[in-house]
């Protein structure tokens, strides 16, 4: 009995991590482009194309790795309602990685 009561508590716990790191997939998304958006006058069809495919051939890539680099650091394992230091420790790690890794992506292209 014990051991069906975990895997159900570890199963329904993947499932929401799985949930928000799409839903934080999808933000992530909705960001870029909104910067995009802002950057070009609030008109989409004054975005230069160059941009716009900069933008559709890597957002997908760059959602992907936030999310794979959030998960390590252990940003998914948390409660938000019980979140303390050490859980915003390990998002300012994961926000530190990311902002380097794009920073060096940037410099490398």
């Amino acid at each position: 009995m014990l051991k069906q009561q975990l895997f159900h508590f570890a199963r329904t716990r993947l499932k929401r991590s799985a949930v928000v790191m799409a839903l934080d997939a999808l933000w992530i998304i909705a960001a870029f482009f909104m910067a995009l958006w802002i950057r070009f006058e609030f008109r989409v069809v004054s975005i230069p194309e160059e941009y716009f495919s900069a933008f559709a051939r890597t957002i997908f890539w760059w959602a992907l790795l936030c999310v794979i680099v959030l998960a390590l650091v252990g940003a998914y394992n948390c409660i938000w309602r019980y979140i303390g230091l050490r859980d915003l420790c390990r998002l300012i790690v994961g926000y530190a990685i990311l902002a380097g890794l794009g920073l060096g992506l940037v410099v490398m292209l």
